[in-house]
């Protein structure tokens, strides 16, 4: 049997990491359970693997991997690092992954409590950064939190019966991946709370690169799934880079434009409504529709990008 040290796997996905990993290193340092971390490399440029190698010289628990198969692309990563596995508990996360020290120890203790279980809900509390570097950084986070404390882990057994991430996803990976699962298995709902937060402090650079990846990946995501939620998202976004480059044609193409504006940012007044309810950070209200305007605007440039022939999965 495994020790309670190794029953738990985390698997993090890293490409061109570098300058982010330092605080991740230092969450799963901090645990008092030791989990198995194995960092899946997706071919960074940078000195991502140098950074994972040096943590590994203090930490046996650490692996590293390279992403394998034809398919590169966060999805791959994960499954990657999925079959490499060795706990029976398994948490795919990002490097943006903060955790409490005692958060592993918690995990282990609840799926022994229930070993009939290969799906549990916990609760978890957002961990913000000390200090943000700016406002739109505060709102990003705290708009990533907005899943009201739902943290999914399960079994690395669950694969036999729903799978695994599908590698030649992008957008809606995670969203694929949880609708397959939940169709197959029974969650168990614990009173467990847990402070663990997974949302990336964007800058209006990071903005950019992470809806233009949406927009490019959405197209494949809708092949395979019904979801005319994100197809109208698609179809508006690609509209409006439209008339924000043909503008000044004429004027109703501007009032037109101006007039498509109202959609992102309504959404993003409700999502700082919302956000100030859940946390009580009023920032975000008057950052977010901003913020959306920006994400909407490079997502039409993401669908742009696919139709031009750009189908690469990976950010």
């Amino acid at each position: 049997m495994l020790g309670v040290s190794m029953k738990l796997s985390i698997v993090i996905p890293v490409y061109n990491e570098q300058a982010r990993l330092g605080d991740c290193i230092k969450y799963l340092e901090s645990q008092t359970v030791k989990p198995e971390v194995i960092f899946v490399d997706g071919g960074s440029r940078d000195n991502t693997v140098g950074v994972v190698k040096e943590a590994m010289k203090t930490n046996k628990n650490f692996r590293l991997a390279a992403e394998k198969g034809p398919k590169r692309s966060v999805a791959n990563a994960s499954n990657t690092g999925w079959k490499m596995a060795a706990g029976e508990i398994l948490l795919v996360t990002g490097v943006d992954t903060a955790m409490e020290p005692d958060f592993t120890k918690k995990v282990v203790r609840e799926f022994e409590k229930h070993p009939d279980a290969d799906l549990i809900k916990f609760y978890s509390k957002p961990m913000p950064p000390k200090r943000f570097k700016s406002p739109v950084e505060k709102a990003m986070f705290y708009k990533d939190e907005r899943g009201e404390g739902r943290l999914l882990i399960f079994r690395t057994g669950i694969s036999k019966t729903a799978g695994m991430y599908d590698p030649g996803l992008g957008f809606g990976d995670d969203k694929n991946f949880w609708r397959k699962v939940l169709s197959k298995e029974k969650v168990l709902d614990v009173k467990t709370e847990l402070k663990f937060s997974k949302s990336a402090t964007l800058d209006l650079k990071g903005i950019a690169v992470r809806y233009m990846w949406y927009g490019r990946t959405m197209p494949r995501y809708l092949k395979g799934n019904k979801d005319s939620r994100t197809m109208v998202r698609a179809f508006l976004a690609a509209i409006f880079v439209i008339l924000v480059l043909t503008f000044w044609i004429h004027p109703y193409l501007a009032y037109l434009a101006l007039l498509m504006l109202l959609l992102p940012a309504v959404r993003g007044v409700a999502f700082g409504i919302r956000l100030y309810k859940l946390f009580g950070v009023k920032s975000p209200i008057t950052v977010l529709p901003f913020t959306e305007i920006l994400g909407f605007f490079f997502v039409g440039i993401g669908v742009f990008k696919y139709l031009l022939g750009d189908k690469a999965v990976g950010r």
